[in-house]
């Protein structure tokens, strides 16, 4: 659908759900539907788009971060995180933010 509304030149941003991430079991079931980083980048390419930035997202599951509205927790759920992600390399990234253009 993005490719179909950006204009040639133009571009948008999309996030999608990480198949490697250990994040979606904080979702009820049929929330999230997790998709492999290599599968993306190839629809992405199949429907004109050219990746031209990609960020990992946050590595913690949604109750946590639910859990972390206080100050307190949250700097500590967010130190847990970069833990995480300095550990997983990004790929525990709970998504994928990508940037594209037309």
């Amino acid at each position: 659908e993005l490719a179909r509304l950006c204009r040639p030149g133009g571009g948008g941003c999309f996030d999608l759900a990480n198949e490697r991430s250990v994040a979606a079991f904080g979702y009820p079931p049929g929330m999230v539907w997790p998709v492999r980083l290599t599968d993306a980048r190839t629809v992405i390419r199949a429907v004109g788009l050219t990746v031209v930035a990609l960020s990992p997202g946050v590595h913690l599951p949604d109750p946590v971060w639910r859990a972390a509205s206080p100050a307190r927790t949250a700097a500590l759920a967010r130190a847990a995180e970069g833990v995480v992600a300095t550990v997983a390399r990004s790929h525990g990234a709970r998504s994928w933010t990508f940037t594209c253009r037309r």
